[in-house]
């Protein structure tokens, strides 16, 4: 068992509550409760309307009319005075009907606002939980079950809230009104909405778990309607049998989800069956005392029979709905355990820290002494990791894959923490400052760059807000201009066609070209460029590295190279391997030392020649 270092209730291993029992879950009501308060009390007090007021009054009517028609009949009223009487109920049955109509329309309207709302919350807490549990999937499974659950176990409550008090409403008016035959008659509905409540019971856990349990086995089937409704995964899917084999996992799993499925369905059969028989019973039984026991005969109370049938019939569905809303009380339960599971991650990085150091401003220093870090059952991908960065100074890792380079970019981000050793930023631990303003003083590049389905613009001011002419001519600069040109809406021109036909695809290069030409609209403190030319020709390459070398002079940068060449006039070199720094140097020095760096590039340097003189020779 972990502690929180600042609280001492216990958390799981990857820093999650531990699961609570007894009377602690009923906390977990409340904390479904809470957003339904923010942002639903229209929902509330509108509902609340319906289920106790609206809805008791219209089944009393509807449980009177038979009687009092039948009444009248049987006193031989004139016709006249008989349809006056069911006129006058059906109206207000009528007119109670088109008031719930309008408010149930009401609440609907609500109800979708408050679901997307609740959903935007989701998503919000996972853009702000610690990147390091984006490798667990226990975390997966518990952000796919909140998205798909969080929403329905609110408004679940809200019903299971409303309907109670409903219920309780229908159950003293329609027992007050089979009273008139005796307390025997509701000794015997209550009895039977016994027997069918203990008999749900055994049922209520094992829907609790299946429903968590069926979330981890569909994520496969999500996974799969994901890569295929991203363009980028077709061609990939298409070029070989990935496509095939996608498929070929995705029926497997179809298999797995439906044998868990039928196991569940079996193991439910024998509390449904008994379950079944008690309905039909019950009516048998009810009928039977009425024609026996109360009317005996009587032909003037057919009325009364009528009336008793109706109530006894609301008053029956009633108990049984609140017996079964108490199951599903304990439903809710276990749901919104898992859901708060989710919401309760710890976070020991992205919640921001009243107080902290003011962001600095201006070329940041940067210094790692003795750091170390490794991902969850991995080795190191940095150890004793020592790097100095003077302000303005433009310094490169270089190195074979896997050797630890983006890694500890991920660490001066602070998407993770390093295990041991400290990183400083103008000779203050990382740790001191706000991360989130601290990012926006970090412009970033990664490797692999993901352009958003938005606007032009909306993907140029990620880190804040500009001028149109100001993106135009910094598009221009890095070679862009062809892509203002075919974009037919200028800067609010959608980046992907998958929101509208006249949207703008971006070529690997455009991408990474307009990854980089967003970081010029702004000053940073440290630009970290992440093989910001990988998907470039070598022409456009070296254009590319001549623009970013004037636009970095004096911008304290970190890049991380596998081209050599991208870097050759970079002030420090380092060349990184197994998570340590073995060669540092100017280029120079690196290849008058003739060492691990001189070997690699000269190989790079043999090979562009080699691929020269073949594209000559065609």
């Amino acid at each position: 068992m972990l502690y929180n270092k600042t609280k001492s209730r216990p958390v799981g291993r990857h820093g999650r509550c531990t699961q609570m029992k007894g009377k602690a879950r009923w906390r977990y009501i409340l904390f479904l409760l809470k957003p339904l308060w923010r942002k639903g009390k229209g929902y509330l007090f509108v509902g609340l309307f319906v289920t106790v007021i609206i809805n008791p009054i219209s089944q009393l009517l509807m449980a009177l009319l038979p009687k009092e028609a039948i009444d009248a009949v049987a006193r031989q009223e004139p016709t006249g005075v008989i349809l006056r009487i069911v006129g006058l109920f059906t109206l207000g049955l009528v007119l109670l009907s088109a008031l719930q109509a309008v408010f149930t329309l009401f609440n609907e309207i609500i109800s979708t606002r408050l679901n997307y709302d609740l959903i935007s919350e989701v998503y919000k807490r996972a853009l702000y939980t610690d990147f390091r549990y984006f490798d667990d999937p226990e975390y997966f499974t518990q952000f796919s079950f909140a998205q798909q659950r969080y929403p329905a176990q609110v408004m679940q409550v809200a019903m299971i809230l409303l309907s109670l008090l409903g219920n309780v409403a229908t159950i003293l008016t329609m027992g007050t009104l089979a009273y008139q035959a005796g307390p025997v008659l509701l000794l015997i509905t209550l009895a039977f909405v016994a027997a069918q409540f203990v008999l749900s019971l055994p049922r209520i856990k094992a829907e609790a778990k299946l429903g968590y349990d069926a979330t981890a086995l569909t994520r496969p089937l999500n996974y799969t309607s994901r890569i295929m409704q991203q363009k980028e995964n077709m061609a990939d899917l298409r070029a070989s049998r990935a496509g095939e084999t996608v498929l070929k996992r995705h029926g497997e799993a179809i298999r797995r989800v439906a044998d868990y499925w039928r196991m569940y369905s079996i193991r439910l059969l024998k509390y449904n069956l008994p379950s079944g028989i008690l309905s039909p019973l019950q009516t048998s039984v009810i009928l039977l005392y009425v024609i026996l026991f109360v009317i005996d005969g009587d032909l003037t109370k057919i009325g009364l029979y009528a009336s008793l049938t109706a109530a006894t019939a609301a008053l029956s569905a009633a108990l049984q709905n609140t017996a079964s809303l108490l199951g599903s009380v304990a439903t809710a339960l276990v749901n919104s355990e898992y859901v708060a599971r989710f919401f309760e991650t710890r976070s020991e990085i992205e919640p921001s820290e009243l107080g902290g150091a003011p962001t600095p401003r201006g070329p940041l220093s940067l210094e790692l002494r003795d750091v170390a870090f490794r991902y969850p059952e991995s080795p190191f991908a940095l150890e004793h990791f020592d790097l100095t960065v003077k302000p303005g100074q433009r310094v490169a890792l270089v190195g074979e894959n896997g050797a630890g380079k983006s890694t500890l970019m991920k660490l001066l981000l602070r998407l993770y923490d390093a295990e041991s050793g400290e990183i400083l930023l103008n000779g203050q631990d990382i740790k001191s400052y706000d991360v989130h303003a601290l990012r926006l003083q970090i412009g970033m590049a990664f490797q692999d760059v993901r352009i958003l389905s938005l606007s032009l613009r909306d993907n140029m001011t990620v880190y804040g807000e500009a001028s149109d002419e100001a993106i135009e001519t910094v598009l221009r600069e890095f070679g862009l201009e062809k892509l203002l040109d075919r974009a037919p809406h200028g800067l609010d021109t959608l980046v992907s066609r998958e929101f509208a036909e006249d949207g703008v695809v971006l070529s690997g290069g455009e991408a990474q070209r307009l990854a980089l030409a967003r970081l010029f609209l702004k000053d940073f403190g440290l630009l970290l460029l992440d093989e910001p030319s990988s998907a470039l020709d070598p022409l456009a390459e070296a254009k590319l590295m001549e623009l970013l070398m004037a636009r970095t002079d004096g911008v304290t940068t970190l890049m991380v190279a596998h081209r050599l060449s991208t870097v050759r006039d970079f002030d420090v070199i380092h060349y990184v391997e197994n998570g340590a720094i073995v060669e540092s140097g100017t280029h120079a020095e690196l290849m008058a030392r003739n060492g691990k760096y001189a070997a690699m590039f000269t190989r790079q340097a043999e090979k562009y020649q080699e691929e020269g003189r073949v594209l000559s020779t065609q």
